[in-house]
């Protein structure tokens, strides 16, 4: 998911493209460019997305393939097809060990960004100590 740039409108809103070194990449309305399996980006149709946000799937290599990097890298436009100033660009490059026991079922979060983009309100706040009834002790 993108997140930052101008309002999405107009019929181009965002889009992607990502590499990597090895193992195959697909997902929904999203093409390999060119038939190479290692290269992905968005299709014509969900370039124009409000939520900018695109399903991937990477298939690892064989084990003993060693370490693979990735390369991604992202825009958000405003759809009126002409570059300007509220246009945005980013990129990520990142490599991910083969050692899948570092973290459970061998999950990785990543966040990128120049440090200037919120992160999306939570859908919960949750319910502080006091509201539970629980009594503080020192």
């Amino acid at each position: 998911k993108l997140i930052g740039g101008p309002e999405a409108g107009g019929a181009w809103t965002g889009g992607f493209s990502m590499r990597v070194s090895d193992g195959t990449l697909g997902g929904e309305d999203v093409q390999n460019w060119e038939g190479d399996v290692t290269t992905l980006t968005q299709i014509e149709a969900s370039a124009n997305v409000a939520d900018r946000m695109w399903v991937i799937e990477w298939t690892a290599p064989a084990a003993g393939s060693d370490a693979v990097t990735f390369w991604i890298t992202g825009n958000s436009v405003n759809g009126d097809a002409v570059p300007g100033a509220d246009d945005r660009w980013n990129q990520l490059f990142f490599t991910l060990p083969e050692d899948g026991g570092a973290s459970p079922d061998g999950l990785r979060t990543l966040f990128a960004g120049d440090g200037n983009v919120q992160a999306p309100e939570p859908d919960h706040h949750g319910v502080d100590l006091h509201h539970m009834g629980a009594k503080l002790r020192a």
